[in-house]
């Protein structure tokens, strides 16, 4: 058989020129505003349109790629955005009276939505975390850690996993659960950890809260295996690579009438979070769970033409036989993490195959950046804008972050 081992170089070229020249300069330019709110809703030319508004969400995942535009290129202008978004994010979305973050505020700070929200939560975890890092400002990873503090004494429940979404007070329930914020706060973990190998960071225990729960690299790595084990023994059947999405008050899976569905993005996203764990010393016993997340993904996602499908049906099958952007860029970073880094040859031809699919039908060929959707007869589809509060290309700039991480240099 002819190695079909792929050009690494060359792939890895492509994942930074990607990148560096031509994700990340766009949202540099449209995205920043003078006060530090970042303005997300954006045109196919990448022109600001409405409605004008940041979440936690948005706001702090643009500080993790403004955070690694700073790292990759040493260009200032990445540093000063990420120094007015984490200033803007401090002022205006944390509340002075019940702690905690608001969801959403307006340009000028004004609250829109007052709620507390976990998945909101975990990205300000993680974006404080990116952020401590290209400013490295021992504050902030604090800042974080207090953070990741409140989550675990206000959001999460009787089971160990965590409730959606809370009042302004910190009150409240709901009869369904989710695994998403979940595996984003699982994601934070790894983000703090990670800024605490850098130098500078044992300044952080200094500036820690006197007390507090999450003081440390330990506590928040022993924080992570609860994590960790929660999914790996309650949430997914052993050896199935099978993780539903939705879930009722008990984390018993819903049925499809109720929304219930397995996402094979989140497999895909799970699969490398785990497998990145187990590489930081949090659980081996976790990396098969990983490999089945990855393989029942392939099993069920993989598209004929190229690309990942979005959601399983819970007794099996395709819901819709849709294409998402995000989904691409979760199986192209599992797949060259797993070829890359566990010695996956048998992945490398899918990951050309798929790339090139994606490079074909999701990445903008006249302005640049991605589409939601896959293009429609090689014209761009109808929902063709580069940024909303829910799109702001995280997803890519986490798939080329760890394509140059695990390519390396020849």
């Amino acid at each position: 058989m002819a190695d079909q081992t792929p050009d690494k170089q060359a792939l890895r070229n492509w994942f930074h020129t990607h990148l560096v020249d031509e994700i990340l300069p766009h949202w540099l330019e449209a995205a920043v505003t003078p006060s530090g709110f970042f303005h997300v809703s954006l045109d196919r030319a990448w022109q600001r349109t409405e409605p004008a508004q940041a979440t936690l969400v948005s706001q702090c995942r643009l500080l993790y790629n403004f955070s690694v535009g700073w790292r990759l290129t040493g260009d200032d202008h990445y540093r000063e955005a990420v120094a007015a978004g984490v200033e803007f994010l401090v002022r205006h979305f944390a509340d002075p009276e019940w702690r905690g973050w608001f969801f959403s505020v307006g340009p000028e700070g004004q609250v829109l939505d007052d709620k507390k929200d976990a998945y909101g939560h975990a990205f300000v975890i993680f974006g404080l975390a990116h952020a401590a890092r290209a400013l490295q400002d021992a504050k902030l990873l604090a800042l974080a850690r207090e953070t990741l503090a409140l989550v675990r004494a206000e959001f999460m429940d009787g089971y160990g996993g965590i409730v959606p979404t809370l009042s302004r007070q910190l009150v409240g329930s709901s009869n369904q659960r989710t695994q998403n914020p979940i595996m984003h706060l699982f994601e934070a973990h790894l983000a703090v950890l990670e800024a605490h190998q850098e130098p500078w960071a044992e300044d952080t225990l200094r500036a820690a809260v006197v007390g507090h729960s999450i003081s440390s690299p330990e506590t928040v790595a022993a924080s992570a295996r609860e994590i960790g084990h929660f999914v790996h023994g309650f949430l997914s059947l052993p050896g199935s690579g099978r993780l539903p999405e939705m879930y009722d008050e008990t984390w018993t899976e819903l049925p499809r009438e109720r929304g219930g569905r397995i996402d094979l993005g989140h497999a895909c996203e799970w699969a490398f979070l785990l497998s990145r764990a187990t590489e930081m010393g949090l659980g081996e016993e976790w990396l098969p769970m990983a490999e089945a997340l990855l393989a029942h993904g392939l099993e069920v996602g993989e598209a004929p033409d190229g690309g990942l499908y979005s959601n399983e049906a819970p007794e099996g099958g395709l819901l819709h036989p849709d294409k998402g952007w995000w989904q691409q860029c979760e199986m192209l970073r599992a797949l060259v993490h797993f070829a890359a880094w566990r010695g996956r040859d048998d992945l490398w031809p899918k990951l050309q195959r798929h790339l090139d699919f994606v490079r074909a039908q999701f990445v903008d060929p006249e302005y640049g950046g991605w589409y939601f959707t896959p293009a429609e007869g090689g014209l761009a589809p109808r929902n063709s804008a580069k940024g909303s509060v829910w799109k702001m290309d995280y997803h890519v700039v986490g798939m080329c972050e760890e394509a140059l991480r695990v390519l390396g240099e020849d």
